[in-house]
């Protein structure tokens, strides 16, 4: 008995990739292009490797391999500059004894940014000084306009040799105290290094536990000068740009770190000329000395006379232009 069978082919689903799957694959073949073929040898990783995609492996003049790059890469098919972090990668990064970098790709731009995730990144940048004690799932990370991919192989290399070098001297820091029988915790080279890591992305405090003097509210009367005063105990060279970002905290309200109010923190970040590592720093900065309160991805300011006493004064003196800063920000509505 013959069956008939009617039904077309073609009327029969199968799976197909996943948008995620897209985001993985497109996000690759951006990375690959990014770097000259003579210069760099991409490795990737099966699926389910835990903590990294892959490594690359950079080829110096004469044509032999140096050293490598390890990296977990991750994109997204929206037109942002950040990324929320697992903390099980950031706990890697902080174990591994090998170069390891967060890579993202902003896929509408075609841009591809990158991040050395280290000891000192993680506690000068990040502000975590004890992952074990950190409770969040995630940490955003992100990227600045400096640390870019684009055939710049010899650029990443030379971060890489540089890995290699900071480690090589704790660990002959160690070595040399424990021929001396002195205690040693590893602490005292890797706090050169983040001093060095503050210092390299011009975020450099001046003494703030010492000389920070915390503004009381409702206590005394200000004066631009002596707000001034109390701001530059922060910051060497960011005194005007931190008591702007303070100001427009407050004029902007609500004011996220999330994607709600990228657009307006693009903008004034551009306005005051700022970078992205500066401004974490800056954050991290003022709501430890309580003059910011932060809750969640939403910031405000504690002194909301200070905040326009500061922008008052900068409108008098010509560095703001009211008309431009209403025309810049009239068409950002942050979504709820």
């Amino acid at each position: 008995m013959m069956l008939d069978i009617k039904m077309s082919n073609a009327q029969l689903e199968t799976k197909g990739p996943s948008p995620t799957d897209l985001i993985e694959e497109e996000s690759k073949q951006i990375l690959r292009a990014k770097l000259p073929l003579d210069e760099a040898i991409f490795v990737w990783y099966p699926d389910k490797h835990p903590n990294l995609d892959g490594h690359i492996e950079f080829i110096n003049k004469s044509g032999s391999t140096t050293v490598k790059l390890f990296f977990q890469l991750k994109g997204s098919n929206q037109n942002v500059g950040f990324y929320d972090c697992d903390r099980s990668f950031l706990n890697y990064c902080y174990l591994t004894p090998e170069p390891t970098f967060l890579i993202f790709v902003n896929i509408p731009l075609k841009k591809v940014y990158w991040e050395h995730i280290t000891p000192a990144y993680i506690i000068s940048v990040l502000g975590i000084q004890d992952l074990q004690k950190f409770e969040q799932d995630t940490k955003r990370i992100t990227f600045s306009e400096e640390n870019t991919i684009e055939q710049n192989a010899e650029d990443l290399r030379q971060v890489c040799e540089k890995h290699y070098k900071d480690l090589s001297m704790i660990r002959q820091y160690a070595q040399e105290s424990e021929a001396k029988l002195e205690f040693v915790s590893g602490q005292e080279p890797l706090a050169a290094i983040i001093n060095e890591t503050i210092h390299s992305k011009q975020q450099q405090a001046t003494d703030v536990l010492a000389q920070i003097t915390v503004i009381k509210p409702q206590e005394e009367a200000y004066t631009f000068d002596s707000l001034k005063e109390k701001f530059s105990g922060l910051f060497n060279n960011f005194t005007d740009n931190l008591m702007l970002y303070y100001s427009f905290i407050y004029v902007l309200r609500p004011f996220y770190l999330d994607h709600r109010g990228e657009n307006k923190r693009r903008k004034l970040l551009e306005l005051l000329n700022i970078t992205d590592a500066e401004e974490r720093f800056m954050i991290e900065s003022l709501v430890n000395k309580d003059l910011l309160e932060r809750v969640g991805d939403l910031i405000s300011v504690k002194e909301k006379e200070a905040a326009l006493l500061s922008f008052n004064h900068y409108l008098d003196e010509g560095r703001l232009d009211l008309e431009e800063i209403t025309q810049l920000f009239s068409d950002d509505e942050d979504q709820s």
